[in-house]
Formats: structure tokens, sequence, C-alpha cells
């Protein structure tokens, strides 16, 4: 397929779309629906083809299939929502049972019929379902008159939803029946909700329409996580610079080639935009900075042609692999523009050089989010235990908490060995006030690298770990 930009997406028919997110190649954003749903008969039968399929893709695009359908509000959809549901008879998710309820009347029948089928157990879920829907249908108040023998207090849940009045006689039997248990409990609650909905005389509030572009952004790349970086690549050839840039953004997730290390600079050099090209050359701190790469770097700052932004990124380069004494100059001259600030901090990092230490320290409460986090991320590139509790006010801000979090198990004030890493990680949990998952991956690889600089193992990433 040939390298597409978002307002190309309207060249492929909505089967080749779909195909093209199944491989990664398109994202699923607002350009993505734009072209898809401009022809919603050809978009319902792609997906019908599409669904039905015997496929081998690289994504798994199933939720994306069932937010499309959900979306379109088609009855062919039944038949794709029927077969989430037999997967889901242990617990239907909130959004299957809302696309049910959209769905409304057609989707009644294949309800029933899959009833008729299970056990009365698993035909609680689908119970409350049909009643979710609240279609008014003498069938499903017939089904659910029935559970009440099986399960009275999940029936009588169900009837509420319902909300048929003719329910009532039955509803007020049951409540006159659990109000003489000695501890009636929640299922008397649940009785008298139940009486009180289907006695209401107010309308049903109408159900929020689903809209899929307001459950996502307006614009995502192609799914580049899944390509080797020789592939993602190609989308350079975008005339997107938001492609671009999540092209050069998704190779600080993966293992750079020689090959193409090599090629980095003449692909920033070839590059129209600023952004996208500092980023690109950003991408050089992830390889082994050979003399050749250096020089390339070095005559590209030499050049008086060069904008601010690109040089003060060129800096942070070469304060890896090349840092003197002119080299700090130009850092001190960078930070004193605040344009330029974040970036010399940035740069600051990578030459280990403590006497920057007070200027990183300096910001730690700074108003700017972007020098802010310099400062946060500098505290853990040079392990500068001393301000590592000034990091915790950081941990309740959003747009910092995950650096602040990292860069304080890295700089960790107390002893940080094999011995204590599950520990250290126990404490960064308490100061943090939790952390989820990602979080505690993030504190677990900051540990092992902190082990790591002192010359140990890691402990997180071994077997014992």
């Amino acid at each position: 397929m040939p390298i597409l930009s978002p307002a190309e997406y309207a060249t492929l028919t909505p089967m080749e779309l779909l195909e093209a997110v199944a491989n990664g190649e398109v994202g699923f954003d607002h350009a993505f629906f734009d072209a898809f749903l401009r022809d919603r008969e050809a978009a319902v039968v792609a997906l019908d083809a599409f669904a039905s399929a015997d496929r081998d893709d690289r994504i798994d695009i199933e939720d994306q299939i069932f937010e499309l359908y959900r979306h379109l509000k088609d009855p062919r959809a039944v038949p794709f929502y029927m077969l989430q549901l037999r997967a889901q008879l242990d617990g239907v998710s909130d959004e299957l049972i809302e696309a049910f309820a959209e769905m409304g009347e057609p989707a009644v029948q294949p309800l029933l019929d899959l009833y008729s089928e299970v056990e009365e157990e698993e035909g609680g879920e689908i119970a409350f379902v049909l009643a979710a829907m609240q279609v008014p249908d003498a069938r499903i108040t017939s089904l659910l008159l029935e559970r009440l023998e099986y399960d009275a207090q999940d029936a009588a849940v169900c009837l509420g939803l319902h909300r048929d009045p003719a329910t009532r006689p039955a509803l007020e039997k049951l409540l006159e029946e659990v109000s003489q248990l000695p501890e009636p409990g929640l299922i008397k609650s649940d009785v008298e909700d139940a009486l009180e909905r289907v006695s209401s005389t107010e309308p049903t509030p109408p159900r929020p329409v689903y809209n899929i572009y307001e459950q996502y952004a307006e614009f995502t790349p192609p799914f580049f996580e899944v390509m080797e970086a020789e592939e993602s690549l190609q989308w350079l050839a975008s005339s997107d610079p938001r492609v671009r840039l999540a092209v050069a953004d998704s190779l600080e997730e993966v293992d750079i080639s020689d090959e193409v290390s090599a090629s980095l600079p003449g692909l920033a050099l070839a590059e129209s935009d600023l952004t996208v090209r500092c980023a690109l050359w950003k991408c050089l701190l992830q390889t082994d900075l050979n003399e050749e790469l250096v020089k390339t770097v070095k005559e590209r700052l030499a050049d008086p042609g060069v904008e601010p932004l690109e040089q003060a990124t060129l800096t942070i380069i070469l304060a890896r692999a090349a840092y003197d004494d002119a080299l700090k100059t130009r850092i001190l001259d960078n930070y004193g523009k605040p344009e330029l600030r974040p970036l010399a901090m940035e740069a600051m990092w990578y030459t280990n050089d403590t006497e920057f230490l007070p200027l990183i320290e300096g910001h730690l409460e700074d108003e700017d989010i972007d020098v802010r986090r310099a400062a946060i991320l500098g505290i853990g590139f040079f392990v500068d235990t001393s301000s590592a509790a000034r990091l915790i006010p950081s941990m309740k801000v959003d747009a910092l908490r995950s650096d602040a979090i990292y860069s304080y198990a890295l700089a960790h004030p107390g002893e940080v060995s094999r011995v204590t890493a599950q520990k250290v990680l126990k404490h960064v949990d308490q100061v943090a006030e939790g952390l989820n998952p990602d979080e505690t991956e993030l504190v677990m690889s900051a540990i092992d690298l902190r082990l790591s600089i002192s010359g140990g193992r890691p402990f997180f990433s071994s077997e014992e770990g």
C-alpha cells in the first residue's frame, strides 16, 4: 500500500481502510472515520465481511470493529454483538449492554433465542441485557417474571430496569414476602426500588447518542509500534508533519540498527519541518555516536543559518558525545534564553558535569511545566539523592507524575541494593500514594538502572526479581 497521509485516507475503500488499520498503516482517528463513514452502506458491508473472515492481522481491531458498528447503529451489527455476548456470559461489559440498548427491537429475538439455549445461571446476563434495553415487549416481561423463582433479587433489579407497569403486582407480592424475613437485607431495598421504577410516570430519560468521534483523538498516527524502524521510516514521505513527527517519536521505542543510525542525519537535513527535524536529530541519542556522526552534528551546529531550536537540540547530542568547555558555554547561553531553557537543561543531564546541578535543583518548583520536567528528570540523571524528597510534590501533578516517580526511584535517598530493592519499591509506592501497574514497572526499571550505575546486577529484570 502507498504511504498515505490522513488527508488521503478517502482514496481507500472501507475494506481497504479496515485492512490498513489492522496492518498498522493507518491511524484510527477522525480522518479515518470521515473516510470510512462517507458511504454508510459500504461501511456496514465492509464491517460484515471483515468481521466474518478468518484473519491473521498484525493488530487485533475487534474493539474498533465493535465501536464502528455501534456508531452506525445498523441492525446488521446484531450478529457481531451476539458473538461478543456469547463470549461474555460470565460478565457482560457495560459497553456491550449499552450497544444492545441502542440497537433496541432488532436485537430482542436473537437475545430471546440465546436465552432459551443456556442454563438459568448464564441466562441472568442475557436477562439483564434484555431488561436494560427497556423495549416494551411482553416476551421480555414474561421472561423476567419467570426468573423471580430462580433468583428473586436479581430478577427484581431487572424488572425495575425494564419498567413495565404490568409487573407491579408480582413485585408487591415479593415485597410482602421479603418484609416478613428476619433479616430482609438488600433484597428488600432492591424490590422497593424496582416498585418505584415500574410505578413511575416520569418518561425514561433519552439515551446519550454514541458518537465514535467523541471517543478518539482527532489525529492518531499509524501504529509504528508494530513496525521495525526501517519500515516506519517510510512514513517520512508523508505530507503530514504530524505523521513524520510520530515516526521520529516511535524510534525512541525500538532498537536502531547501524544502517538506520547512519541515515538519520540525512533524513533530518532533508526535513522541512523544524519540530520534526529536531526530533530526528534527537534519535541519535539512542545510537552509538561514532566519530562520523559526531562530525556531522558538529558541522551542522557550526552552520550560522541553523535555527536556535535546532542548535539547542544538536547541543544535547554533543553533550553526550563531545562535551568540552566551548559546549558548556553554549549550554549556559541557551539556558539564559527562556524558550531554550528546557533543552539546555536536557543537555546538562548528558554532561555529567555536577556544576550544573544547582541550576537544575533551582527549577524543581518552576511554574513552566517543561522547565520543571527537565529539572525533575535531571535529578534522576545525576542521581541527586539530596534532592529526591523535593520530587514528591510533583507526583501530585498529572503532567509530571510519571517523571517525578521515575526520578525519585532513580535518586532514592535510602540504600539501594539487591537486598533492599523490594523495600525501595514499597517506599516509592508509599510516597506516590499508590502505584498503578505501569508506574510500578517504571519504578522497577529505575531501581535496576540505579543498581547498574553503581556496578551491581539488576534485580527486577532477573529471575529472583
